[in-house]
């Protein structure tokens, strides 16, 4: 006696294997790496990098590359001249701090 209205052959039915493959949801890298790390929170010698890049080393080019430029004296002489200890602790005039004041106040309006 059917009353679900699906056939007795389709509720028998079984998926096939690509189907069941299909059905599993995506893991993607991050989840995998983060995983990872949580099954081995409690292991101090892993480190999540692998043992070959741990080992790595760079190339001479490499390292040349990776050391700062050094500033020629023609961009020193460019720049403009810093500020002075004297200019700095210098006080304003009133006029300038009368400049620098908002000409209302913000929150009476």
């Amino acid at each position: 006696m059917r009353y679900s209205g699906i056939s007795y052959t389709t509720l028998r039915a079984s998926p096939s294997e690509r189907v069941k493959e299909l059905a599993k949801p995506k893991i993607k890298r991050e989840q995998r790496i983060r995983q990872e790390f949580f099954d081995n929170f409690f292991n101090y010698g892993y480190s999540g990098v692998k043992k070959s890049a741990l080992k790595a080393t760079c190339s001479d080019r490499t390292a040349r590359l990776a050391c700062p430029k050094s500033i020629s004296l023609e961009y020193v002489n460019m720049l403009p001249p810093s500020v002075t200890q004297t200019t700095s602790k210098e006080k304003t005039i009133h006029r300038s701090q009368e400049l620098v004041r908002p000409k209302y106040n913000m929150g009476k309006h």
